[in-house]
């Protein structure tokens, strides 16, 4: 069956054969003032999700029983999983229901 298409427009009315047959030809009319909002909060957003991963890489790297297998302390549980609390009161800012596992899948 091929692509099947209501044969309306977006504004509800009936929609020409053309329109019907090609809706790839449709085009939709944005103002310049819904894009620049649109474009506004997709960049803070971006730039904040930035900063917080920045954050927890430079807090994961200022953590070296996570990584450095080579230190005593790498084998210390109770030290790694503080050390994990750590990164994931970072992590919880960006995804505010992370659980302790979802940090641990990050720093593999």
């Amino acid at each position: 069956m091929k692509g099947l298409h209501c044969g309306k427009t977006m504004d509800g009315s009936a929609a020409s054969e053309t329109e019907s047959q090609h809706p790839e030809n449709n085009v939709v009319e944005v103002s310049a003032s819904e894009v620049s909002a649109e474009q506004q909060t997709e960049e803070i957003y971006d730039s904040t999700s930035e900063k917080i991963l920045r954050n927890f890489i430079e807090a994961y790297e200022s953590l070296p029983e996570l990584w450095n297998s080579s230190l005593d302390i790498y084998m210390n549980k109770t030290k790694r999983n503080a050390a994990l609390n750590k990164l994931l009161v970072i992590y919880r800012k960006l995804k505010p229901e992370a659980k302790l596992a979802d940090v641990r899948r990050k720093t593999r």
